[in-house]
């Protein structure tokens, strides 16, 4: 990653965020085990989201009314932001 020019940077970014958000929005996928060493890159540096060992589908996301659903879907975004913030420093 360190002989890469910011904009290629960018789009890697771009591309992992696009990538969670189809996960979770279209897919009603939650990874739990995102890291660095679970993004690839192909030929053309496009990031691949891998490793779906852990992830889980979340069942109730079309109904997020009960407490508990809500306080873990929060959890688990927060827990998101911050694993994601960790891959972007790796990238960056």
């Amino acid at each position: 990653m360190r002989g890469l020019e910011w904009h290629t940077r960018y789009e890697i970014i771009v591309g992992m965020c696009k990538g969670l958000l189809h996960l979770h929005k279209e897919k009603d996928v939650i990874h739990m085990d995102l890291k660095p060493a679970n993004i690839l890159l192909d030929d053309h540096m496009v990031p691949k989201i891998t490793d779906f060992g852990l992830s889980r589908l979340d069942n109730n996301s079309s109904a997020k009314t009960t407490s508990l659903h809500i306080s873990l879907y929060d959890t688990h975004l927060k827990n998101a932001l911050f694993l994601m913030t960790l891959v972007l420093m790796s990238v960056c």
